[in-house]
This record gives C-alpha cells, sequence and structure tokens, in this order.
C-alpha cells in the first residue's frame, strides 16, 4: 500500500523484482556477448523466431526465459512489428459488419 507521502512511479520507472537474481543483483542480457542490464523479460517460446531473424544469439536457461537489454530489445521488436504487419490480414476490419452473420 502506498503511503501519504509517497508517490507511484510510472511502470518504465518502478524495480522490477524478476529482473534480479536471488541475491539481489540485476539480471545481465542473455545476448552472448553482451553485459548490459537487463530491461525485459520474454517467453523464450515466443520471442526464439524474433531473435533468429534479427540475428541474435542468447545464452538459454532453465525457465525458458530471455532477458533483454533495451538496445536488443528494441531490435528483437523491430523484427516482430515487420512480421506482424506482414501477417495481418488485410481489409479484415472494413469486411467485418455489426450485428453477427446475414440472416436469409
Amino acid at each position: 500500500m502506498i503511503g501519504e507521502n509517497q508517490l507511484k512511479l510510472p511502470k518504465d520507472l518502478q524495480e522490477k523484482e524478476y529482473l534480479k537474481t536471488a541475491g539481489g543483483k540485476k539480471k545481465a542480457c542473455s545476448v552472448k556477448e553482451c553485459e548490459r542490464e537487463a530491461v525485459r523479460s520474454l517467453s523464450e517460446e515466443k520471442w526464439e523466431g524474433y531473435l533468429r531473424l534479427a540475428e541474435l544469439d542468447y545464452v538459454e536457461n532453465r525457465k525458458k526465459k530471455i532477458f533483454l537489454c533495451k538496445k536488443h530489445y528494441n531490435a528483437a521488436k523491430k523484427v516482430k512489428k515487420e512480421d506482424d504487419k506482414y501477417n495481418l490480414k488485410k481489409g479484415f476490419l472494413q469486411d467485418s459488419r455489426q450485428g453477427g452473420r446475414d440472416r436469409f
């Protein structure tokens, strides 16, 4: 609960406990040869394809999570956004009608 003198910080500035180790240290980026602090924790199952397309090699862990720094997250997000754009069905929202299907 927030006290009277405390302000709630925006999500971007809040401390993320899942990005810390058991000893309280910040987790490092999972991309090989990157030592930056992780800002995002992503599902390996959903994001591994996008990381491959972005040509980022990462170290796997037992929890099936990928921890990314801001630079590598933006690179993976850019690839995901392009991929989603091509998979989006063109004109889907324009063709939909309100009220369900036609009645004859």
